[in-house]
């Protein structure tokens, strides 16, 4: 019967556990240096979280990349018409069309994946026609600002029953809709 010689099989195990554990540091850092932009239900963006590992100063540098790429993807985000009454068309021309995925991209940046997972609800509940109906109303315009419009719909009495805003993306000078 052979010997078993416990020191060498100590030095496997221990080369073998800091190999492990380098492997699983640098896929943390990896997977770290990828930086997600993620919104909460208001379109607000979440700043991401500063990991155990990470020291202030490459914390600090996560942070003005994240912000460097939330300006990159409004600067980009060029879908949507040149007045607010081109883009109001185009989105309910799509919902028409039952492309709720073309229509969410009418909206800002940060909420169309938001809207487009609530449009396609909506379609799958039925309710898309009465989106419809109501975007297709009689709308006063209110001027909020030179960038942002604001529309309401109003039924038979004046009184109030939607309402809607729309702003325009300063970088590409498109309107997009913000809310409804």
């Amino acid at each position: 019967m052979k010997k078993i010689n416990f020191k060498k099989g100590k030095k496997y195990f221990i080369g073998g556990l800091v190999l492990v554990l380098l492997l699983v540091l640098i896929v943390v850092m990896v997977k770290n240096k990828r930086i997600e932009i993620n919104f909460d239900e208001n379109g607000s963006a979440i700043a991401p979280e500063k990991m155990w590992y990470e020291s202030q100063k490459q914390y600090m540098e996560k942070i003005v990349t994240w912000q460097d790429k939330l300006l990159e993807m409004q600067a980009s985000d060029d879908f949507g018409g040149a007045t607010p009454e081109e883009t109001m068309d185009a989105f309910i021309e799509a919902l028409k069309k039952g492309d709720t995925e073309l229509a969410s991209r009418y909206f800002v940046f940060n909420k169309q994946a938001q809207m487009a997972e609530e449009l396609a609800i909506g379609k799958k509940n039925g309710v898309l026609d009465l989106l419809i109906d109501d975007l297709g109303k009689e709308k006063k315009e209110f001027k909020i600002s030179e960038n942002h419009i604001r529309y309401r719909t109003f039924n038979k009495d004046n009184v109030a029953e939607f309402s809607f805003d729309l702003v325009s993306n300063k970088e590409t000078q498109v309107w997009k809709i913000e809310s409804l």
